[in-house]
């Protein structure tokens, strides 16, 4: 059957996994924006972002949140969730 490329009657394909392109590593990206990102002071300008992250043993996902100081790039706190909120 293999050969011949013939399919049984309940054949059916393998779904391909999800995997996305992360991009190029290590790079900085333009500031396209043109914010100041920087901060001359510390305390004086946060940034925050939500990252998710799947538990392997479990499947299920975790939600992380640092705050980043701009002015040395430092990570102030973090909070994580189960939650996205």
């Amino acid at each position: 059957m293999h050969d011949m490329h013939i399919k049984g009657a309940g054949y059916r394909q393998k779904r391909a996994k999800y995997n996305a392109y992360p991009g190029l590593r290590g790079q900085k990206t333009k500031n396209r924006l043109h914010r100041p990102f920087q901060s001359d002071r510390p305390l004086q300008k946060l940034a925050s972002d939500v990252t998710a992250f799947r538990l392997p043993m479990t499947g299920e996902r975790i939600y992380l949140e640092p705050i980043l100081d701009l002015y040395n790039k430092e990570i102030i706190t973090y909070a994580l969730s189960t939650k996205p909120d």
